[in-house]
């Protein structure tokens, strides 16, 4: 079974074609009553390094055209899964990642994403007297940049390389609509 677990990334760097950032605030019961910790995205990392699986960036979960990128590399700190992705050289990969820039440099927006994974092992637990569901072991699929989050704890560090001229939101709906 696919799930959608909306979390927003905290981008740390774009340069060049890449993007750093955090995919997922461990400890935060997220708008879905779902919460990650350190454990949860072992799995994944361990299949991702062994050359096992691929994760794509996308634009609000939709696989109907290109993806725009690929993450190219994932590791865990105390605060989160960090991933570095690559922006793909097709027209959309362009556009998106020099209206990424532009939009963290002038801060204009924020820079949201959700991420879509299988989930592997769960588990119920109370946090501040509510039921919530413990992603314990997941596999991700992919990253996807999104208007609406579930985690809304991430925020955006650091963006390198001066764009300007674009307004992401407008052109990530005017390309889903197309």
């Amino acid at each position: 079974m696919k799930k959608s677990n909306k979390q927003n990334f905290e981008i740390k760097a774009i340069e060049g074609g890449s993007i750093s950032f955090y995919a997922s605030a461990f400890g935060v019961v997220d708008s879905h009553k779902d919460i990650t910790h350190k454990g949860t995205f072992i799995h994944t990392i361990e299949e991702f390094n062994a050359g096992n699986v691929s994760v794509d960036l996308r634009l609000e979960h939709k696989s109907t055209f290109k993806t725009v990128g690929s993450i190219i590399e994932m590791e865990i700190d105390e605060v989160g899964l960090i991933c570095k992705a690559i922006f793909h050289d097709n027209p959309i990969g362009r556009k998106v990642h020099k209206i990424a820039k532009e939009a963290f440099e002038t801060k204009s927006e924020e820079i949201l994403f959700s991420i879509g994974f299988v989930t592997l092992e769960e588990s119920d637990i109370e946090v501040k007297g509510e039921k919530v569901r413990s992603i314990d072991s997941l596999l991700l699929g992919e990253v996807s940049i999104v208007e609406k989050p579930s985690n809304k704890e991430a925020k955006v560090i650091e963006v390198k390389n001066e764009v300007k001229g674009s307004n992401l939101r407008a052109i990530l709906i005017q390309e889903l609509n197309n």
